[in-house]
């Protein structure tokens, strides 16, 4: 018996991360911050390998000869909401590259070029901000399908 595999469909990559979170307060004012979305890089296939960008407004693009899915999980940036005192100052860190990977159990993939909107810092106005988190993702042409995960820190000064 002999089976061929149809050329139109590639097994697919589906990539999340997750945030984590760090708090690092500099009053005595009760502040919070809380993960409202992860960032996804949605469904694709390897191709000939490239890069994948999340936006801060979570539209995906890619470079290389990454395919990207059309149908399937659909890209997201990160978002958090920062809480505290009204009209508080506050800065953010985000990753830096070389530090975060994507995994399957087995196989990694790099997570870099973090950017958020705000950029590295912002205003409670009202006592709260949302902060959106983008990112690029390294994808080899050799990746192997599957779903990846991982999670990354950011970390809220408060001024």
């Amino acid at each position: 018996m002999t089976t061929s595999r149809s050329p139109s469909r590639s097994p697919s990559i589906e990539a999340a991360a997750l945030l984590s979170l760090l708090l690092v307060s500099a009053g005595a004012a009760a502040q919070s911050i809380s993960n409202s979305s992860s960032l996804s890089f949605g469904a694709f296939a390897a191709g000939n390998g490239g890069t994948i960008t999340v936006s801060t407004l979570g539209a995906r693009s890619q470079s290389g000869g990454v395919v990207l899915a059309s149908s399937g999980s659909s890209a997201s940036a990160a978002q958090i909401i920062v809480s505290g005192t009204a009209s508080a100052s506050v800065a953010f860190t985000l990753p830096a590259n070389g530090t975060v990977v994507l995994s399957d159990g087995s196989h990694t993939m790099a997570l870099n070029n973090f950017v958020s909107n705000p950029s590295g810092s912002g205003i409670l106005g009202g006592g709260t901000l949302m902060l959106a988190i983008g990112a690029s993702l390294s994808v080899s042409p050799s990746q192997v399908p599957g779903n990846y995960t991982g999670s990354f820190d950011v970390t809220v000064d408060y001024n």
